[in-house]
């Protein structure tokens, strides 16, 4: 059978086993029709915890990007590993995924010093030069400013509209011209690098930030 048109067979229209398959052929459009129509889901799983475990606003938008983090690294795999004949439906898979990742962040909140609390993004001010309040405690405030202005400056473009700006995905994907899976990847990738460099037992040497 020919394909439809796209225009009279648009993203909202798609079963979710054309949208998995499309995301897993890594179409920009299915992933952002993933993540408008699993918002909410992942949104609910996440809160619903976070509510018993008087978790702030902040946590619940950090656990949700480290969410569509776990969904898009190692080639998607995840997502690949999802099997319908099992009986689960796509949102009952990601909303497990969403559930065991809030556990995670609680497990590995309790272990965390204070000044590695993600907590104060509030305090952030677009027009700071490094946005890094987001990832440190304001007594670390001068070394991450250091530690930012040693990346790329187009690394550092990112630190403003994600942690400064607290700019949307797709407008970052959009302005920085990548994909909005990059978008969640950089993010993860900067964060660990800045929390590696802060870590009082980390000596290795500065990690290369891919783009």
């Amino acid at each position: 059978m020919p394909a439809r048109n796209c225009l009279a067979h648009p993203p909202t229209e798609w079963t979710d086993a054309e949208l998995l398959d499309r995301v897993l052929r890594g179409e920009d459009r299915a992933w952002s029709e993933l993540s408008r129509r699993f918002r909410p889901l992942l949104y609910g799983c996440i809160g619903q915890i976070a509510r018993t475990a008087g978790l702030s606003r902040t946590d619940v938008e950090e656990i949700y990007a480290n969410v569509l983090w776990q969904l898009v690294r190692r080639n998607m795999d995840k997502l690949r590993k999802y099997d319908p004949t099992r009986g689960a439906k796509l949102g009952t898979w990601l909303g497990m995924i969403a559930v065991h990742a809030t556990y995670d962040y609680l497990r590995l909140r309790a272990r965390e010093p204070s000044w590695l609390d993600l907590t104060r993004a509030h305090e952030v001010e677009g027009s700071e030069p490094s946005a890094l309040g987001t990832l440190l405690d304001l007594e670390a405030e001068d070394e991450g400013r250091r530690i930012v202005a040693e990346l790329s400056e187009r690394d550092q473009t990112f630190v403003k509209l994600y942690f400064g700006e607290h700019a949307e995905p797709a407008d970052i994907a959009r302005r920085m011209k990548i994909n909005v899976k990059t978008v969640y990847s950089k993010k993860h990738k900067i964060r660990a690098h800045v929390r590696a460099r802060l870590s009082p037992s980390s000596d290795a040497p500065n990690p290369a930030l891919a783009a």
